[in-house]
Parts: structure tokens; C-alpha cells; sequence
């Protein structure tokens, strides 16, 4: 265990900076989902069925089941209980919006399950953001300075 004054001596790497060889197949279908097939300007409807889409893309990539995505709505006072989630029980992924980083995160998450690795926030986190950045790092640049995506910047303990 490490004393809290030698945390200093710790290398600590940023998040999006986690992961450094992400297959090309699955950076080159991030950048597919947003440059070729125009993520960013359909509707929430048009959006749903494109992460439908990246579900199975991802599970036929990595080998694995693929989860069952849900959108669910936000409720209020409910919310840390809704999404966004994976339900390792039922394997669903779920989502309160259509967030390609949020479903990142918890596809990573199902990921874990299928290899019966832990469930292990750093890389969930390290994976989807290293992800989004290596994919499209303008727009993850400008993503983060609007502070669209959370965790950016921020340096983990874990590494």
C-alpha cells in the first residue's frame, strides 16, 4: 500500500490516454459512426438504431454476445438507478441518451463480463475515452473543452 505523500512517485496517466493499441477495426468503426454515416446530425430516433448498429459491429469484432441497448427515459429522482448502466444479470446496456461515449463505457463493461474479468471502472473509463480520442481526436478535443465528456484530463490511481 501506498502513503499518501508517495502518490508523487506514482506514474499517472490521464484517462484517454489509457490505451494506446485499440483493434483498428473498432477505431476505424467510431470514425465510420460519426464521419460516414453522420452520427452527429440525425435524430435521437436515427441515432438509437446507429448504436444498435455499433452494438453488433463491436460484438462481431471482439467475438462475444451481443448485449441487449435500451434507452430509457430519465426519471426523475430515479436516475443513478436507470442509466447510463450494464446489467450484467440481463445484459443490457443502458442508456438515458445516445452518447457514444457513455455506450462505450458500458459496452467495455460487457466486455469485461463476457471474459469474466472484473468490473473495473479505470478501464471502462480508460477504454471508451482512449477510444473516442484515438478515433476522432479533433472532435474529442472540442468535446472536452465543452465539457461534454466527463473525466477528461483527470489522472487515475490505478495505473
Amino acid at each position: 500500500m501506498v502513503e499518501a505523500q508517495d502518490w508523487s512517485m506514482i506514474k499517472m496517466k490521464r484517462y484517454e490516454d489509457l490505451y494506446k493499441n485499440i483493434s483498428t477495426k473498432t477505431v476505424d468503426a467510431i470514425r465510420t459512426l460519426v464521419k460516414v454515416k453522420r452520427f452527429y446530425r440525425k435524430t435521437e430516433t436515427e441515432k438509437e438504431m446507429l448504436l444498435q448498429e455499433l452494438n453488433s459491429t463491436l460484438s462481431d469484432i471482439y467475438k462475444i454476445e451481443r448485449p441487449e441497448v435500451r434507452f430509457v427515459p430519465e426519471i426523475e429522482g430515479l436516475l443513478w438507478l436507470v442509466a447510463p448502466r450494464y446489467n450484467r444479470q440481463k445484459m443490457h446496456i443502458l442508456l438515458r441518451n445516445t452518447s457514444i461515449v457513455s455506450f462505450l463505457h458500458e459496452y467495455k463493461h460487457h466486455m469485461q463480463e463476457a471474459r469474466h474479468k472484473p468490473n473495473n471502472e479505470t478501464v471502462a473509463r480508460g477504454w471508451s475515452l482512449s477510444l473516442f480520442k484515438q478515433a476522432l481526436p479533433k472532435l474529442f478535443e472540442k468535446s472536452a473543452k465543452e465539457g461534454k465528456i466527463s473525466f477528461v484530463g483527470v489522472e487515475n490511481h490505478d495505473t
